[in-house]
């Protein structure tokens, strides 16, 4: 998996979520469907999470960075930015 460090990638996961806490559920009514996250960025390391950068300003800075535990994790797929070849002068 350390090849894709630095690929952009869009990621399936699975978050906590938790139930509307303003009012009384009952307990045969509690749904316990996952709550499906996709989010697409630049992957910088993994240990423990998948950490996805959304925004970088070159090597030093990184903001909107999601460190998503690996258990939670359901797909990642590789993306590529389609360009057209600039002609050669």
């Amino acid at each position: 998996m350390a090849r894709l460090e630095g690929t952009i990638a869009r990621v399936t996961w699975h978050d906590a979520h938790s139930l509307d806490n303003n009012e009384w559920h009952s307990i045969e009514d509690i749904d316990d469907s996952p709550c499906v996250c996709v989010s697409i960025g630049i992957i910088l390391r993994r240990k423990r999470h998948l950490v996805l950068m959304q925004t970088c300003t070159g090597e030093q800075g990184a903001d909107n960075v999601l460190l998503i535990p690996w258990g939670m994790v359901r797909k990642v797929e590789k993306l590529s930015i389609p360009h057209k070849r600039r002609k050669v002068r």
